[in-house]
């Protein structure tokens, strides 16, 4: 690429499938076909969907090669293979392959205290460690960094061309320390599809470039205002808001697009400017957690034939343990392979196949599943009822909507004191072409006009794309893509983001306080100073404090079991005194004792202690 012209490649890294979206020296922007093979077949939508799956077949053979050289390494694909054929594999694995294949990146790097044990083809067993514990050297295998290296050798090559600049979108749940860690991996990885011709020009290399676009929430609201052709001029000012439910998690975005100030030297340059407030999202609400959630419970409702057939299964990290689940759950390769079985029997019920409500309608489901001794049980019989699955469904969706719009009324509540006549609702990923989410918004979204005497002030847009066979177009998936390629520096749109402090840390996203009737009671929330606060009075030694960064929790109905807890204690007891809290930084709390006129002054009875929120 000659210095000056303008060759991209955005990459959505998404929890089931990575998009690549290119636009070339002619301004033109398209999705590109990768990893599905064939060519020459009829183009499908799925094909611009690179399956975020990896298979290990021999993977110290793989990095003794991968680490051989600076550029363009002799790996090969029979020792490590990624996307369409990884993916492929995973529905053909038993037991003894399974543990070789990893469909779980996006998921492993924004989960903490999260361990995955992989064991490749040949037998050679190695452990991940939490993404964040992971080194960045030669010597570690680093899954996303080689997966990007595949992802560049399928951009990078005679038929594409070379490209040296790359865009990157996270969820905004993800902390700016794994997004950046993320962002290094793929560097890395591209960086080794590049040829070495140019890595060694020190002109050309100065121009490689992988960075972090806005977040996915935004990026997919500059996409849908631009498709849906709003052209606010002057002081027209559009309120949005987006709801972008994809296979691992939701991100919630809300902001206001308007007009560039053409008279003022920080926007002259640009067309609109997009700002964004208040970003949240549910972490773990997402069409594969659903999958996995329902699952689970198919597989509790079988508890005693289970048990009687010495089978297993995994506890997704929202569910919880039950009687005599401790026999039940595991971690081992079988329990992962029954569980991932099931998921895959149950996705056309999550994805509402047609025929399905037939098809499920008998009060049973039969597959196949593996023993603690890898014995197969033919067509095992599981109780399934389909009413109870759908209200699973139904209410975990539910749970994310009501926190949608508990984030929408404290953004605008806290942002804006004029009058606001619209909000327009963009619903994002593949998981938002569910019925049941359409008829949520449609509910809450009524049920909240009603509440503000004001009808008819959300206008719910449907996923881009939804009734077009164009490929070309921006669809619910891709439109992430393309709004970072449209937002990227030197572009005409422009992004304020106020979702982050001016030293360019996370915002605080925590609700943090006491417990009522099993209910969460915040006292410190995201917008509130960082200030002592009262918590109670130093008249016990134990106490505790709980947590979420669920929004629901500003309407104290939020169930504890919603939330997590730090259990502390003071060294005295003192009646005069009270214990205080106070958020700090991103994700931390402080506690002190003291009086009231101390606390003023700086001056506390104990030492000040510090916590983690996770």
């Amino acid at each position: 690429m000659v210095h000056g012209t303008c060759f991209q490649k955005n990459k959505d890294f998404g929890t089931k499938s990575t998009v690549v979206i290119q636009e070339d020296e002619d301004n033109h922007i398209y999705p590109l076909r990768i990893g599905s093979g064939n060519f020459s077949k009829a183009i499908k939508s799925k094909d611009f969907e690179n399956p975020t799956v990896m298979e290990f077949i021999d993977i110290n053979n793989f990095m003794s090669s991968y680490n051989d050289t600076l550029s363009r390494p002799n790996t090969s694909w029979n020792n490590l293979t990624v996307s369409h054929t990884a993916s492929e594999r995973v529905i053909e694995a038993n037991s003894n392959e399974f543990s070789s294949i990893f469909s779980r990146l996006k998921q492993w790097c924004g989960e903490e205290n999260h361990k995955t044990i992989i064991k490749d083809k040949k037998d050679y067993e190695f452990q991940l460690p939490n993404f964040l514990e992971l080194a960045i050297d030669e010597k570690t295998i680093n899954p996303i960094e080689l997966y990007a290296y595949y992802i560049g050798l399928y951009i990078n090559n005679m038929r594409n061309g070379v490209y040296l600049e790359y865009f990157l979108s996270f969820p905004v749940t993800y902390s700016l320390e794994v997004k950046e860690k993320i962002r290094l991996s793929f560097e890395r990885g591209i960086k080794k599809s590049i040829p070495i011709t140019i890595l060694k020009d020190e002109e050309l290399s100065k121009n490689i470039k992988v960075v972090q676009g806005c977040s996915e929430p935004a990026a997919y609201a500059v996409t849908a205002l631009l498709e849906y052709d709003f052209q606010p001029e002057l002081d027209d000012k559009i309120f949005y808001g987006v709801f972008d439910f994809g296979g691992g998690t939701t991100d919630f975005d809300f902001g206001i697009w308007r007009e560039a100030n053409f008279d003022d030297v920080n926007e002259e340059r640009y067309d609109y400017i997009i700002e964004h407030f208040g970003s949240s999202g549910d972490r773990y609400l997402g069409g594969e957690n659903i999958l996995e959630h329902l699952a689970f419970e198919v597989f509790k409702n079988s508890a005693n034939e289970l048990l009687k057939s010495g089978i297993q299964f995994v506890k997704p990290i929202e569910s919880n343990v039950f009687p005599g689940s401790e026999a039940l759950l595991s971690n081992s390769q079988e329990a992962n392979i029954n569980s991932y079985k099931l998921m895959e029997a149950l996705r056309p019920i999550w994805e509402r196949h047609d025929g399905y409500d037939k098809e499920y309608s008998n009060g049973s489901l039969k597959v196949n599943l593996l023993d603690i001794k890898s014995k197969q049980h033919t067509q095992f019989e599981l109780t399934l009822d389909l009413e109870t699955v759908e209200k699973l469904i139904y209410n975990r969706i539910e749970q994310g909507v009501i926190s949608f719009f508990e984030a929408l009324k404290n953004v605008f509540h806290n942002n804006f004191s004029y009058n606001i006549d619209t909000i327009n609702i963009f619903l994002a990923g593949n998981s938002s072409k569910s019925k049941v989410v359409k008829s949520l918004f449609k509910k809450y979204s009524d049920h909240i006009s009603n509440d503000m005497d004001k009808k008819d002030v959300f206008k719910i847009f449907n996923p881009l794309g939804e009734d077009s066979s164009d490929h070309y177009k921006p669809n619910g998936k891709t439109g992430v893509a393309y709004g970072i390629i449209k937002t990227k520096a030197g572009g005409r749109i422009k992004v304020i983001n106020h979702n982050t402090k001016n030293n360019n840390l996370d915002r605080f996203k925590y609700y943090i306080g006491k417990v009522r009737k099993d209910k969460l009671v915040p006292i410190i929330t995201p917008d509130c100073e960082e200030s002592w606060i009262r918590y109670f009075a130093a008249t016990e030694r134990e106490f505790e404090i709980f947590y979420t960064t669920n929004p629901k929790a500003t309407t104290k109905k939020l169930e504890i079991s919603e939330s997590k807890k730090i259990r502390s204690s003071i060294t005295k007891i003192n009646s005069d005194a009270s214990i205080y809290i106070k958020k700090t930084g991103t994700n931390k709390l402080n506690v002190v004792v003291a009086h009231e006129d101390g606390i003023e002054n700086d001056i506390y009875l104990e030492e000040v202690g510090e916590f983690v929120l996770n």
